[in-house]
């Protein structure tokens, strides 16, 4: 991932300046939107790919809302493997890896995300993704921005 947009992407995550949902990219919430971590980028990245988010789009050039997954365009722009935001660590030592999930053990706020590597440590976890720790593990925004400061030469 491209160093400039990381730390634009961990700035955003961690201001408080967006809210957090699940299962899509961005929630229309009435009175605001509300935004999961590959939103977050994604809101971010719109004036940089010049695309606007639109509803519904199966059109690769667009920023779907309602989508779990940033379209290429967007991933691309960012510099990322994919627009799911995983993190694959096969070809790391496990010593380098056990080392990164004690320094994010102690960096999270959250109970579950120290769960989490903690597990991680003890199952050798390879691979890791970022929609999974949004959407299903419960991670706030705090907890995302150390994993992709982490990883972010892995995503």
């Amino acid at each position: 991932m491209k160093d400039n947009i990381a730390k634009k992407w961990i700035k955003s995550l961690t201001s408080g300046q967006y809210d957090q949902t699940k299962y899509q990219l961005v929630e229309d919430r009435g009175d605001g939107c509300a935004f999961c971590c590959l939103g977050v980028l994604g809101n971010e990245l719109v004036d940089t790919v010049g695309v606007p988010f639109k509803e519904d789009s199966d059109n690769d050039l667009t920023l779907d809302r309602t989508s779990s997954s940033l379209s290429r365009k967007f991933y691309k722009a960012a510099g990322m493997k994919n627009g799911y935001g995983d993190i694959s660590l096969y070809r790391t030592k496990k010593k380098d890896r056990t080392e990164a999930y004690q320094r994010l053990i102690k960096s999270v706020d959250s109970q579950n995300a120290r769960k989490y590597f903690k597990k991680a440590i003890k199952d050798n976890r390879t691979r890791l993704s970022l929609i999974t720790m949004n959407d299903d593990l419960g991670f706030n925004f705090k907890d995302i921005a150390a994993v992709i400061k982490e990883f972010k030469k892995y995503l």
